[in-house]
């Protein structure tokens, strides 16, 4: 309903925008960041910097491994999800419209774009 008002039927922005945001993405990294030493936090405003610099400089660079086990998580959930853009792109009249475009060239291996974070992806789920 949603993505109707807001004139995202059969766009990227509404297969894209609405899986970005997760419960369980919140919950991961409100996990990693409470799992993050509160001394470093406690360094840097001694040092001078605001909530936002420490956060910015030193929070995100810690949090790193769990952005990308999320990210990898994500992916790999919306890769296996196939109702969702079936639901999102088709017309008023049941027909699903691709735009006259060869899907099955776009499909690859869900692994190949991942290998490259592997390691980061392994810290990131057992901090």
């Amino acid at each position: 309903m949603i993505i109707q008002e807001l004139g995202w039927v059969k766009t990227l922005q509404g297969l894209i925008v609405p899986r970005m945001f997760s419960a369980f993405g919140t919950f991961l990294l409100r996990q990693f960041f409470l799992a993050l030493p509160r001394d470093i936090e406690d360094a840097a405003r001694l040092d001078g910097a605001n909530l936002l610099r420490a956060y910015w400089h030193i929070a995100r660079t810690l949090a790193k491994p769990g952005l990308i086990a999320l990210t990898i998580l994500t992916a790999l959930w919306s890769w296996n999800d196939l109702m969702y853009p079936l639901v999102v792109t088709t017309d008023a009249d049941g027909g699903i419209d691709h735009g006259g475009r060869a899907h099955g060239r776009r499909l690859r291996p869900a692994a190949a774009p991942l290998r490259p974070g592997h390691r980061l992806h392994r810290q990131g789920m057992t901090a």
